[in-house]
């Protein structure tokens, strides 16, 4: 069972099962490793049949290519249910829109610690972008930040700007402090100017979506797409959800880190990077991610002395991506509990996650180029919880994070037992 997680993770052999019993030496020898590859084997196996397959004889491309077909019909079904399925000729900004209002009416954790609109206009003013004015066609950085919501220039910013004017920007970020911060609702952009569109193709073409998301902002800029795009529907709420959580994560990080004295530092490297802790698992640092996943998901593992008064429980919650559509879509139910599912045949993977197979039917991707980065990140993180619920590495944990301020690093998808 641990060679599946190891095919799943593309964990190298032997090393990964060395982690993996030193995770079982440490915990008591719960057999979480074989618990979560059975669970993960027959979810997926159900979710197969019910595709109308027979999970013993169903190739990796054949499932591939089931999903996204799935996905194309449950695109159809949000569209109807949006009120924009039996229009003819629909634009993608009228996808787009319609998605804005159906997200409207999710029952989402919204709330987030962001940057003041007051401090976002005075860092701008502070280091201009010029590239960009000309980009948006201003003349004057008054009137631009008049117009223009800082979000919205900062992501004209990310295709107009040089190397050294970010570094610029964010070096600014290392003299914050948190009075330049407060609690409000994540706001959610959609610029439907003219010339957003060329910003949004050239964007879409190298991130391969058009959603960009500012954790220190608490905003998501949705960009206004021309070109026609299988999926864009689910896709586009897909990442809107994502979204929320990678805010709400940074924003219960920033909190926690009021009182340190670095506080600025933290926010310069939380907005570039993925931030880990102090918190060591088997001998590697732990994301704040899978830290705040872990206690989202086992919330009698809550313990007030680490994170109140900056963070209450609620704070902790992120959203279910996959049970809030079909909450509201009940035909979308089928993508229920997928994302930490996946199909390993003879060393070949095929995500059921159901941001992976939007964003692969989204791109026109072939099998080889199929994508499994969310798939990943999931399955690790419901590793990490497996183990951590266990009281001894739990209380490790709490004392970990008690004992020093976060650290912050790039965190990749991997394996740290």
């Amino acid at each position: 069972m641990t060679r599946l997680l190891s095919d799943l993770l593309s964990a190298p052999q032997p090393g990964f099962g060395q982690k993996i019993k030193q995770l079982e030496r440490s915990s008591g020898e719960p057999g979480a490793d074989i618990r979560l590859s059975s669970e993960i084997v027959q979810r997926t196996q159900g979710k197969i049949r019910e595709l109308g397959l027979d999970p013993l004889d169903t190739s990796a491309a054949e499932l591939y290519l089931a999903l996204r077909q799935r996905l194309l019909m449950d695109e159809q079904r949000l569209l109807k249910f949006i009120g924009t399925g039996s229009k003819e000729n629909l634009s993608s900004a009228d996808i787009l829109s319609g998605v804005l209002q159906f997200m409207a009416k999710l029952d989402l954790p919204r709330t987030c610690f962001a940057l003041k609109a007051s401090t976002n206009k005075r860092l701008i003013k502070r280091v201009v972008p010029k590239k960009t004015m000309t980009l948006l066609k201003y003349r004057s950085i008054d009137s631009m930040i008049k117009h223009e919501p800082v979000a919205q220039i900062r992501t004209a910013a990310l295709l107009a700007e040089h190397d050294h004017w970010q570094q610029q920007f964010f070096d600014q970020y290392s003299k914050l402090s948190p009075s330049d911060f407060e609690t409000r609702q994540i706001a959610v952009l959609f610029p439907r100017a003219k010339r957003y569109e060329k910003i949004a193709e050239a964007f879409a073409t190298r991130h391969q979506h058009h959603s960009v998301v500012f954790k220190e902002l608490g905003t998501i800029v949705v960009l206004p797409i021309q070109t026609n795009v299988p999926a864009l529907a689910i896709t586009s709420s897909l990442l809107l959800l994502d979204g929320i959580n990678t805010i709400r994560c940074a924003s219960t990080f920033l909190k926690l880190q009021q009182v340190n004295a670095n506080f600025g530092d933290i926010v310069h490297q939380a907005a570039i990077s993925e931030p880990t802790t102090a918190a060591e698992f088997a001998g590697q640092p732990l994301s704040w991610r899978s830290v705040q996943y872990y206690f989202h998901t086992v919330r009698e593992a809550y313990h007030p002395a680490l994170f109140e008064p900056h963070v209450q429980l609620e704070d902790l919650a992120l959203v279910q991506a996959e049970t809030a559509l079909a909450q509201l879509v009940p035909a979308l139910s089928f993508w229920e509990d997928t994302a930490g599912l996946a199909f390993v045949d003879h060393g070949q993977t095929v995500s059921l996650n159901m941001l992976d197979i939007a964003l692969s039917t989204a791109n026109g991707l072939d099998f080889d180029n199929r994508i499994l980065r969310h798939v990943r990140t999931q399955v690790w993180s419901d590793l990490a919880s497996h183990y951590l619920s266990h009281n001894n590495l739990n209380n490790r944990l709490v004392e970990q994070l008690n004992s020093q301020p976060a650290s912050m690093a790039q965190q990749e998808v991997g394996v740290m037992a």
